[in-house]
């Protein structure tokens, strides 16, 4: 997802950053998962397409902005010091 392209994974697994049917395809069998594949392969545009938004989604998942997100939170939270102290 991170490089653009379309995930194919089993609905058991569950992944929370695959969108089935907008950024990548779940699959219960060997060949619903075979299917998606030769989907994919069949369909540059739609490879092209489930990639964008699978690469837009899954920036919602960085690290990066989380934790900067996480600071902001725990700094909020925490007393701050008086400068007379």
């Amino acid at each position: 997802m991170p490089c653009g392209l379309p995930v194919i994974a089993r609905t058991d697994y569950r992944p929370e950053t695959v969108l089935d049917g907008q950024t990548g395809y779940l699959g219960r069998s060997s060949d619903e998962l075979r299917a998606h594949v030769e989907r994919l392969i069949a369909s540059p545009e739609l490879w092209k397409t489930m990639g964008r938004a699978a690469r837009i989604h899954i920036e919602k998942f960085d690290w990066d902005p989380i934790t900067r997100q996480w600071e902001d939170i725990f700094l909020r939270l925490t007393p701050r010091k008086r400068a007379a102290e």
